[in-house]
């Protein structure tokens, strides 16, 4: 395995952990530090002073958490590159506004809290602010969210295919030369590109709702009616479940239609990548055992 691929599988990797974890980790403490104000009662025994102390450091730490998202959104949207007439290119330039508008927002409620004298006051700004990000910020940034995720999906399914086509060479060589069978790795690599076609699969289907048909004032909650067709694939050492979107079906696999969000579509993608990079690991080390290489 070589390290250009091994800083790609890194690369998953840290994404998966860290980039989609972020935004529910910090949609909860948005949540949390302004609830936490919701829990100071009148019956407790702290002076009036210390109540507005605790409310206004709850509010405020709600507050820069949004900005923070918003930092991290931008830069990300700021990495995505599109034709300048492009569909793409409209939905990034009205994000990167929408973004400017709540943080223009979210400074002025920064603003109005260090003003403000009493603990009712701070209590609410703190139900305005929650308002508002659960009527016009979160829905939105889920937009956003989804709308960087396709294209950081298709970059990783592209690097896969890129791979793939690299490994496969190799192997052809290697029969070539009489070193393996022909033949030897040939269900693991139908099965591999199954998995790469579902993977596409499932990304054009998050992208036609994600970029062709969204509506960036509509709720994020929206979703699409679409088949899942469970596909069993079958290698020489175990047996996978491939999840894949298929509007006609036919009925010689077995379907169920329900409601997909497109972070559903996206994050099976992503899923069936990732045992991609696994059975290309499992290539690598069978063909050094055959090589006798350590």
């Amino acid at each position: 395995m070589s390290k250009y691929t091994t800083s790609k599988i890194l690369l998953f990797t840290l994404f998966t952990a860290l980039f989609l974890p972020y935004f529910s980790h910090a949609a909860m403490a948005e949540s949390n530090s302004t609830e936490q104000l919701f829990a100071i009662k009148d019956g407790e025994t702290l002076t009036q002073e210390e109540k507005i102390a605790l409310g206004r450091e709850s509010v405020n730490k709600a507050l820069d958490l949004s900005l923070e998202k918003v930092d991290k959104i931008e830069a990300n949207l700021n990495q995505l590159s599109f034709p300048e007439d492009s569909r793409e290119q409209e939905l990034k330039d009205i994000y990167l506004s929408q973004l400017e508008e709540y943080r223009a927002h979210y400074t002025d409620n920064k603003a109005t809290l260090g003003n403000l004298k009493s603990f009712d006051e701070i209590k609410n700004l703190a139900i305005d602010i929650s308002k508002y990000r659960e009527e016009v910020y979160s829905p939105s940034i889920e937009k956003m969210i989804e709308f960087i995720l396709v294209f950081y999906t298709d970059n990783v399914i592209n690097v896969a295919n890129k791979r793939f086509t690299d490994i496969s060479s190799d192997l052809k060589k290697l029969e070539d030369v009489g070193v393996i069978e022909s033949g030897s790795f040939s269900n693991e690599l139908s099965a591999i590109n199954k998995l790469m076609d579902n993977a596409r699969t499932l990304q054009e289907e998050a992208m036609r709702y994600i970029v062709v048909q969204n509506d960036v004032n509509a709720s994020s909650t929206s979703t699409s009616t679409a088949i899942i067709v469970i596909e069993e694939t079958t290698t020489s050492t175990d047996e996978d479940v491939v999840v894949s979107v298929n509007e006609t079906a036919t009925s010689t696999v077995d379907m169920q239609e329900e409601q997909i969000s497109p972070r559903y579509l996206l994050e099976t993608s992503l899923n069936n990548i990732k045992e991609v990079y696994s059975r290309f690991l499992d290539i690598s080390k069978a063909v050094k055992e055959i090589l006798g290489v350590n």
